[in-house]
């Protein structure tokens, strides 16, 4: 997770919009963020929190009173943050719930939370989605956490320092879960549990169903299901098997004899049977015959109308021509009658025309005004040939005017060009002149550069050899005192041990004396020459590495004053680095724009010679168009002129009629009329004669075919589906009485009685169904017996085969129980611990190791993590994610909630930098490239905040960036990149500053 930027408008105390660049902060790696209490430096962190997550950490959700109060009441509250996780590029804008006031009218109107996620592709931002839930889960996938362990390991806000110091095991073990991607361990768990429970599954089933074999082959051989027997072994299956096919065999010999008997009853019961139906036959046709023979009168008459009919089907055609002569004629008298209404209407002021003579003599009128009006259309097409001939030269006159307009233009505003390009050319040759200057400038300000850059740094490297001069002669010094104290201990134990042999009235070995007033006492720990001798190596030592830094400094001072020496002599003394890079770049710069100047010489020149040639060009186009444009004015005019004298001619014959087309369409619609008129008469009259004749060719017909007149013939007609339907009937009935009487003749005369034949039916079925009862039964029984058999033929190979298969499935289940149990923490896993569990205590003493590195140098050696698989609780599944601290002063190990303010804080620094370690270094891990401290600075005293402060510094070396917000002065004056935050009455602003 990499921040680069952050926008954020009208949030919290900002009320404008205020731009945060990360990356420019992160190329120092660590920055300060400082300003007043109040002022919107959490706020800062609040923002980045609620772009990424729609939540701030102080809140702990999105809430209305994001928006700063002090921007405008129509102004949104926004923040945008451009971040690279989950290895792309996201830039995520998010808006938080806001009341805005009405548009129109008193009040305000509820405008919900919008996030819009775009992911870089291909050097643009294309959207990924604009849903909130959507947006989140994605954010989360990418950055590897949820809001709250972003809080507890990225961001670290104010008053939440000891979260994950003092979190129980489930919250610490979902921390480290998601950081480190082991949701695959427990993955590992379910499938083994799911793998155990699904192969202890199938053998029960596999159990039960080898009982089933069991209890089937019982029940198919007749024996008690409840009782199997005990071997069920191959023989025993056999052997009902054997049985069962002998029985079979047995019971398929009784059912083919009683088959055959009860064929013989039911032969006799059949004939019995078909006698007497028979005699129902016969009695069943008299009865029908009698009902045909009724039905004859109605058979007669419908064949007589059958036989009308069928001579009435000659006549009907000309029927129907009657019909539709007579239709036709209706018609034509109608439109005759139209006809002569239109005309009148259209043809007023002309005499009527009752007469077809007087209707041909107007039509021929008519005709020979068209062709008149016909003749006059070439006199019309010259006409228009010479109105667009007459416009064509005045569009080409006024096309050649605005052409000679511009041109004349153009030529105008040629000096002015001229001019400015010889000024161009007398620029250019100057350049020429300064680019020799500014070269040599630049590489003078070049090597300038260089050496104000390894003064600066033999400078900084001094004043770091100084300060670690200084602390080799108090090392030296403390050495020194050491050696001092414990060579005086050691010589006052010498002469403790001499006092011890001291004896009144003996002379003192040492001085002679006899007397001893003052004899040396023993002290309470003695010296010996080993520890002096070691104090004074020491001292040696130390005294070695005070005079290495000694030659280091000198050779320091010897490179800063030769290169204040060279400055000097290049007339740069007492130069600095950022003015000389501000000269250097403003000279590079003019040279770069007296070489670009120098460049375009040649250009120039062609130009110029372009220019020239352009006004002798247009000088003679001026001319030409103006004698062009006066030739087709003289052409427009006379064309005009020609068409003035058509159109004088061409009125003279319109008679009142706009133009020519106009005359026309009134003369052919005159013509059209008469004509209709006249088609509309003779089509009358032709229908009159047609009806005529067809009526005599019908009337004939009829009488032909038997009628007495034509009325007579149309009401014996029929449609030819009553035709088809009565011959139909009419067959069907003929057909049925024939058959009637056919079937009365064959089945003839029976003398049969109905009550003996009744008895000796029933004796003969009651044999027949006794016969058939006892061929199904046999026929049952052989069919079970036989089905039994191949039952039998079927288990008994398969409890065989399933008995065999038992014993590897036992085994290969008890395999997958045990490794199941190991990894759920039962059966032979001692640590009782799951496999998840197992790996997030590795992760989280891998954690706690490289913690304590840092949490040492803090505290001096003093306080030491240490990782426990003990459980709070004693749930197995959360042990190993114990955290205890070591007071190596006192030598107990106790929980980390003892420690005190400045303590937890200086523990919650180094585990929250040594998780983000062990999370960058996992390849599964999530990348974590940003760390952001608010506060707590305060707490700590000179030394361990130069510890914490050496340890902050030392996180660049990984890229990673490292913010800070605190409003201790001390560290304005340790991070020189920083971000000041300023708070007025109308809101609170930012400042980036650097160096």
């Amino acid at each position: 997770m990499r921040p680069h930027r952050l926008e954020l408008t009208a949030f919290g105390p900002f009320a404008g919009t205020e731009v945060l660049d990360l990356d420019e902060l992160a190329a120092s790696g660590l920055f300060l963020l400082h300003g007043e209490t109040g002022a919107g430096k959490t706020t800062l962190l609040d923002a980045l929190s609620f772009a990424l997550y729609g939540s701030v950490p102080r809140s702990g959700h999105g809430g209305t009173r994001l928006r700063s109060d002090h921007a405008p009441e129509t102004t949104q509250a926004r923040v945008t943050l451009e971040v690279s996780c989950g290895g792309q590029r996201l830039r995520i804008t998010r808006t938080p719930e806001w009341e805005r006031p009405k548009l129109r009218g008193q009040g305000t109107r509820k405008v919900n939370a919008t996030v819009l996620l775009e992911r870089m592709r291909g050097g643009g931002w294309e959207t990924v989605s604009t849903r909130i839930d959507e947006s989140g889960a994605e954010i989360i996938r990418a950055m590897g956490m949820s809001a709250e362990q972003f809080a507890q390991v990225v961001l670290l806000p104010q008053g939440q320092f000891a979260r994950f110091l003092q979190a129980d095991a489930d919250q610490r073990g979902d921390l480290l879960q998601r950081l480190f991607g082991t949701e695959r361990f427990e993955q590992v768990e379910g499938w083994l549990a799911a793998e155990r429970r699904r192969t202890d599954a199938a053998l029960a089933a596999h159990r039960a169903d080898l009982a089933a074999l069991v209890a089937r082959i019982s029940q198919c051989a007749g024996i008690d299901p409840d009782q199997p027997p005990a071997d069920t072994d191959e023989p025993w299956a056999l052997a009902l098997l054997a049985h069962a096919r002998s029985a079979a065999c047995s019971a398929r010999e009784d059912a083919r004899a009683a088959d055959h008997a009860a064929g013989i009853a039911r032969q006799q019961h059949e004939a019995l049977v078909q006698r007497r139906e028979q005699a129902a036959r016969r009695r069943a046709a008299q009865a029908e015959l009698a009902a045909l023979e009724r039905q004859a009168p109605t058979i007669t008459q419908q064949r007589a109308d059958l036989t009308a009919a069928r001579r009435a089907a000659g006549v009907a055609p000309l029927l129907l021509q009657v019909e539709d002569a007579q239709r036709r004629l209706a018609e034509g008298e109608g439109a005759e009658t139209q006809a002569r209404a239109a005309a009148e209407t259209e043809l007023s002021g002309t005499p009527p025309m009752a007469e077809p003579a007087d209707l041909d003599a107007a039509l021929r009128v008519a005709a020979d005004r068209v062709g008149i009006l016909q003749g006059l259309r070439p006199l019309a097409r010259q006409m228009a040939d010479h109105d667009a001939a007459a416009d064509a030269h005045a569009a080409r006159a006024a096309g050649l005017l605005t052409e000679l307009e511009q041109l004349a233009g153009e030529r105008d505003r040629l000096p002015a060009a001229l001019a400015r390009l010889e000024h161009e050319r007398a620029a250019v040759h100057a350049a020429v002149a300064e680019e020799l200057t500014l070269t040599a400038d630049v590489r003078s300000l070049g090597v300038a550069l260089t050496d104000v850059r390894e003064r600066d740094a033999s400078l900084t490297a001094e004043a770091a050899l100084r300060e670690r001069l200084a602390r080799a002669v108090d090392v030296e010094q403390g050495h020194r005192a050491t050696w001092l104290d414990l060579r005086s201990r050691h010589l006052d134990g010498i002469a403790a041990r001499l006092a011890t042999q001291l004896e009144a009235g003996v002379a003192c070995p040492v001085c002679g004396a006899e007397e001893h007033p003052r004899p040396a006492t023993p002290a309470p720990a003695d010296v010996n020459e080993a520890q002096v001798l070691a104090a004074e190596h020491a001292v040696d030592a130390a005294a070695a590495d005070r005079s290495g830094c000694d030659r280091l400094l000198h050779g320091e001072r010897l490179r800063v004053e030769g290169a204040r020496a060279r400055l000097a002599a290049a007339g740069h003394p007492g130069a600095v680095q950022d003015d000389l890079e501000a000269l250097l770049c403003v000279a590079g710069n003019a040279l770069a724009d007296a070489q670009l100047l120098v460049g375009t010489r040649t250009d120039v020149e062609s130009r110029l010679s372009a220019l020239h040639g352009r006004a002798d060009d247009l000088t003679a186009r001026v001319a030409r168009l103006s004698a062009d444009h006066a030739g087709e004015l003289r052409q427009s005019a006379a064309r005009r002129a020609a068409a003035d004298a058509a159109r004088a001619e061409l009125d003279e014959h319109l008679g009142g009629a706009p133009d020519l087309t106009a005359a026309e369409l009134r003369a052919e619609r005159r013509r059209t009329v008469l004509m209709q008129v006249t088609a509309a008469a003779r089509a009358a009259a032709q229908a009159g004669e047609t009806l005529r004749r067809i009526q005599g060719e019908a009337s004939a017909l009829a009488i032909q075919n038997g009628f007495s007149d034509l009325d007579q013939a149309a009401a014996a007609c029929r449609d030819l589906a009553w035709c088809a339907e009565t011959e139909t009937r009419l067959s069907a009935h003929e057909r049925a009485l024939t058959r009637v009487q056919a079937a009365v003749l064959d089945l003839g005369a029976d003398d049969l009685d109905p009550d003996n034949a009744r008895d000796a039916e029933t004796e003969a079925e009651t044999s027949a169904a006794s016969a058939e009862s006892e061929r199904t039964a046999r026929q049952q029984r052989a069919g079970v017996l036989t089905q039994r058999a191949e039952d039998l033929a079927e288990l008994a190979p398969q409890l065989v085969d399933a008995t065999r298969a038992l014993a590897p499935r036992l085994a290969a289940a008890q395999s997958l129980r045990d490794l199941a149990e190991l990894t759920a923490g039962d059966g032979a896993n001692t640590r009782k611990m799951p496999l998840a569990a197992y790996v997030l205590a590795a992760r989280l003493e891998q954690v706690a190791q490289v913690a304590s590195q840092r949490l040492l140098r803090m505290t001096d050696g003093r306080y030491t993590l240490i990782h426990t698989d003990e459980s709070a609780d004693g749930r197995k599944r959360r042990r190993g994610l114990g955290l205890r601290v070591r007071d190596a002063w006192t030598g107990q190990v106790r929980e980390t909630n003892s420690l005190s303010g400045g303590e937890t804080f200086l523990a919650s620094l180094a585990l929250a930098l040594g998780l983000a370690d062990v999370v960058t270094a996992e390849a599964g891990g999530a990348r974590i490239e940003a760390l952001f401290v608010d506060e707590g600075f305060g707490t700590l005293d000179e030394d361990t905040l130069e510890e914490v402060m050496t340890i902050l510094d030392g996180l660049r070396e990984g890229g990673r960036m490292v913010g800070v917000v605190s409003h201790v002065a001390e560290l304005r004056q340790r991070i020189p990149t920083r971000v000041h935050v300023r708070k007025t009455r109308a809101g609170s602003t930012l400042a980036q500053l650097t160096g």
